[in-house]
């Protein structure tokens, strides 16, 4: 797998572009496109990844689908910020179909999977709420769109994502003294969390930590985003998920287990990982089983 050749006739880039519908400017992501075909599988990271979480399985699928691997503003490999405040979720619902769009994907005819994780998952969740004739099937990766935490792994999960906001804020508002304590925070946590992008070497700055931010701002609600279907979130398609188990809490309900065992078109799958459940070797083969299948 040549990753020099992973851009096929659509540049990588992230900013505003015209996507000819009128004066209208819209938000297309940094991306890359590898394989052809009308079956798109779209890949979407969450903090504080990158497309490259997705190698493997890309270097797997491009063979029988075009794969568009979508990298978040200011989550790029060498670090920079490409937008200082970060989009909010609609606008990434958004920018997430506009990029789509713009490598070729038509809802009315082509074929698309969502594979998801982290805030990735959170946002194809919101996708599907919003754009529900565009998305065939999911793969979410540890994420469910079904989250009740106990008491307890709720102040464990305010005091991750606090600490991420308060890093955010200094870097944003302190450029000075405010950016290297930001950056420092944040590359302490992700790599307590013990996070892929870290033990690989890149950069982990506090520009990443904007949904965390946009998330409180909506009142800890992530769901609050305009949407085109006044259907609840609950997904009717072929769905898959996989999380890992070696976590101090997890981000699904045994309600949403069950009611995801009781269908004959989903399958859930239990890693003995943490979070990054794509570093299991069955990773790949369970979900193109899967997809397959479905």
């Amino acid at each position: 797998f040549d990753k020099s050749s992973r851009i096929n006739n659509n540049k990588s880039f992230c900013g505003f572009g015209r996507m000819g519908k009128g004066n209208k400017m819209e938000l297309v992501l940094d991306h890359e496109v590898v394989g052809e075909g009308n079956r798109y599988i779209a890949f979407l990271h969450g903090w504080p990844d990158s497309a490259r979480l997705y190698d493997e399985a890309v270097a797997h699928f491009c063979k029988t689908h075009k794969c568009v691997t979508i990298t978040l503003p200011n989550f790029g490999e060498d670090g920079s910020v490409a937008l200082t405040f970060g989009p909010n979720f609609d606008e990434l619902v958004d920018a997430i179909r506009a990029t789509l769009e713009h490598v070729g994907f038509d809802h009315n005819s082509d074929h698309l999977t969502l594979v998801q994780h982290d805030w990735g998952s959170a946002l194809g969740w919101l996708f599907l709420k919003r754009y529900p004739s565009y998305v065939k099937r999911i793969v979410a990766l540890d994420i469910s769109c079904s989250v009740e935490p106990s008491p307890v792994e709720l102040l464990a999960i305010l005091a991750y994502q606090l600490w991420l906001v308060a890093a955010w804020f200094l870097w944003a508002f302190l450029p000075l003294l405010g950016q290297p304590i930001g950056n420092f925070m944040t590359n302490w946590l992700a790599r307590f969390f013990g996070a892929p992008r870290v033990r690989a070497g890149l950069p982990v700055t506090a520009a990443m930590n904007y949904p965390y931010v946009h998330y409180y701002r909506n009142g800890m609600d992530v769901t609050r985003v305009k949407s085109n279907s006044r259907s609840p979130l609950v997904p009717s398609i072929p769905i898959m998920f996989i999380y890992g188990t070696k976590k101090p809490f997890m981000f699904h309900t045994k309600k949403f287990l069950a009611a995801m065992e009781k269908r004959d078109d989903c399958r859930v799958r239990a890693y003995s990982t943490g979070h990054w459940v794509t570093e299991s070797k069955d990773f790949v083969q369970d979900v193109d089983d899967f997809l397959n299948a479905s």
